[in-house]
């Protein structure tokens, strides 16, 4: 597996950096997820080194631009699907750390300690920090494969308007 898809990368030569890697870690998203960028939406599959996403910024509380990096393909066998309130589906990786608020303090925490009733950060186009309330966690099996976002400086991405750790 691994040499095709460095095979699929060398055969494409716009396609960037991609890293395919069968180690443990987070791998986080389904090819479709959809990744917040300079020119829109865009699926995470489709994404490449020095494209710009939207990433958080701590310092000032508001959302900027970020390159990335790299990209990373895996391999999962089950994805957490979380429902929003507002009806928004975000399928990740247990182990992939969403930015939690809670009582005003932002912070990482994995997909898998996650419940309902708590609140991530989210991103709404006016480049204005919200929160979307989980409503409901649900287990599927996945046998596809999953990406992750190597995000220069603020180490973050929105995905399906989520705040996601990119590392």
């Amino acid at each position: 597996m691994k040499n095709l898809w460095l095979l699929l990368c060398l055969l494409n030569s716009s396609c960037g950096y991609y890293h395919y890697s069968n180690s443990i870690g987070p791998a986080c998203f389904p090819g479709d997820a959809l990744v917040a960028t300079t020119q829109g939406p865009k699926r995470i599959a489709e994404l490449k080194a020095n494209d710009e996403v939207v990433s958080f910024d701590f310092g000032n509380e508001t959302f900027t631009i970020a390159k990335i990096e790299s990209l990373e393909i895996k391999q999962a066998s089950y994805l957490l699907e979380l429902i929003f309130e507002s009806g928004t589906v975000l399928l990740v990786t247990a182990d992939h750390p969403l930015l939690k608020i809670d009582s005003g303090v932002k912070a990482y925490q994995r997909a898998d300690t996650l419940e309902p009733g708590h609140r991530l950060v989210a991103y709404n186009d006016q480049l204005v920090a919200e929160d979307e309330t989980i409503s409901e966690v649900n287990r599927i099996e996945w046998s596809q494969p999953v990406y992750n976002l190597k995000v220069r400086r603020y180490e973050n991405f929105v995905v399906h308007g989520i705040v996601a750790y990119g590392y």
